[in-house]
């Protein structure tokens, strides 16, 4: 989609929407810092979501692993929370 602005240059819109997935992810309770979790939120969830290894795994009717990352990387320990403590 193309638009205009004040100044009259052309500019390329992206229209973007949530991870249809995003407040159900059991992903987010494991994560002990913020930041981390918005990392992801900001480059998968709320962006080019059809990109993340769990969507892609949930569309295909497969069991999603807790701890897979978007990038398709499993989540380290240090990064972690146990799930009890959530």
């Amino acid at each position: 989609m193309d638009s205009t602005d004040a100044t009259g240059d052309e500019r390329q819109v992206v229209m973007t929407t949530d991870c249809p997935y995003l407040k159900p992810c059991p992903m987010f309770k494991l994560f002990i810092h913020e930041a981390t979790k918005h990392h992801f939120v900001a480059l998968y969830c709320r962006g080019p979501y059809q990109q993340c290894a769990r969507f892609k795994l949930r569309q295909a009717g497969s069991t999603v692993p807790e701890k897979l990352l978007p990038d398709g990387q499993e989540m380290p320990e240090w990064w972690t929370r146990s799930p009890a403590s959530s």
